[in-house]
């Protein structure tokens, strides 16, 4: 358990703690006194049929459910927990409850919250892994890289950055690191590092931002590169530093490291270079995080067509028995403060972004002085 978790875990057992102390207990629709639970449990089982255990599993995922929710102000509650209870009438086991759980999540309307059964969980943009064992299985899709040529021949660093679904995150992120490097480097050939960078997220549709951001954070550049914003208006800001991702907390003086990646931190030479950002109507969930990224950020444009538009993220709830509830709990702001929360349109629609991305690279200060030789 990362030691962010730990603090959360901490706060909630007081909270927790303290209702029980003054007597009261969430359930059904409301908050009860304690000594009306067990009455109210046994009548809620009773009426929809459901076994003990099954009534139990499906109260404490709808519980979690209703207070990360991003729309739990806006919901009306009690009608979904009792479409929710309704669907799962006569359930013996919590397995017989998933469909209700299911159904609970497509009552939210967010557009991004889903269920993952036991052993087929995948992380989201905002809960990244505790930790990564160094013998985890490849990505499926590896970043890639290479040298390309604004119009007016100065050298340009391209970068793919796919998605990453719960399959070797750290070494995804060494991997977009290292490539990175590679191209800052001048090499035998005694090319000059490249003026400027094209950032494509095309097709990445999503999985854990951070690994993206760590690996390609000498790009993006150093400080708050964004935030989630939670129902009640609380920003958890985004940062990279030393290839270090993660998110800053309490006020700004605890920071959560999600990534580091493992070789030695550097910086672009020009340190703040021109880059075109690629995005299309794949472009989702953190890939979109990674495109809001750059959001902002002086000296850069995006090129392409608008995003899915699930600029948002999704707060993993653990179950008893190994399932998952992704439940929607926060949208997605750039460095600037802006929140989005819906597709990110680009600033030049474009049916050939490459063309038109090394157009405008090559009136940049930093290229249009270069012949990249």
């Amino acid at each position: 358990m990362s030691r962010t978790l730990r603090i959360v875990a901490v706060l909630l057992v007081a909270g927790i703690g303290l209702a029980g102390a003054g007597g009261w207990y969430y359930f059904e629709d409301g908050w009860l006194r304690v000594a009306a639970w067990r009455a109210a449990d046994a009548e809620t089982a009773t009426r929809y049929d459901l076994d003990e255990d099954a009534y139990a599993y499906l109260n404490r995922a709808l519980v979690a459910m209703r207070y990360a929710s991003l729309r739990r102000d806006s919901l009306d509650w009690p009608a979904l927990r009792r479409a929710a209870f309704d669907e799962a009438r006569g359930a013996r086991t919590p397995e017989d409850t998933y469909p209700a759980l299911r159904l609970a999540l497509d009552r939210l309307e967010d557009g991004h919250s889903f269920f993952d059964p036991p052993g087929d969980a995948s992380p989201t943009a905002d809960a990244p892994p505790d930790s990564v064992e160094a013998t985890a299985p490849a990505p499926d899709v590896w970043p890639t890289t290479r040298s390309m040529r604004a119009s007016g021949g100065a050298r340009l660093g391209y970068v793919h950055v796919p998605g990453v679904f719960g399959r070797g995150e750290q070494a995804y992120a060494d991997s977009l690191r290292g490539a990175v490097r590679a191209l800052t480097s001048r090499g035998l050939n005694s090319n000059a590092p490249p003026c400027g960078w094209i950032v494509d997220v095309r097709g990445n549709e999503g999985g854990n931002m951070w690994p993206m951001l760590a690996g390609l954070g000498p790009v993006i550049g150093p400080g708050r590169i964004g935030a989630s914003v939670e129902a009640s208006g609380d920003r958890q800001p985004w940062f990279y530093a030393d290839g270090r991702a993660g998110v800053v907390y309490l006020g700004g003086w605890y920071r959560n490291v999600s990534v580091e990646v493992e070789a030695p931190p550097h910086r672009l030479d020009p340190p703040h270079p021109p880059v075109a950002v690629f995005t299309d109507g794949r472009t989702a969930s953190s890939g979109e995080a990674v495109a809001v990224a750059f959001r902002g950020r002086p000296n850069t444009r995006s090129f392409g067509v608008s995003t899915m538009g699930k600029t948002t993220g999704n707060q993993t709830v653990s179950l008893p028995d190994g399932a998952r509830l992704y439940v929607t709990a926060s949208v997605y702001a750039d460095r600037t403060g802006r929140v989005y929360g819906g597709p990110l349109a680009p600033d030049v629609r474009s049916t050939a972004p490459e063309a038109d991305a090394r157009d405008w690279l090559a009136q940049q200060p930093e290229c249009s002085g270069s012949s990249g030789t």
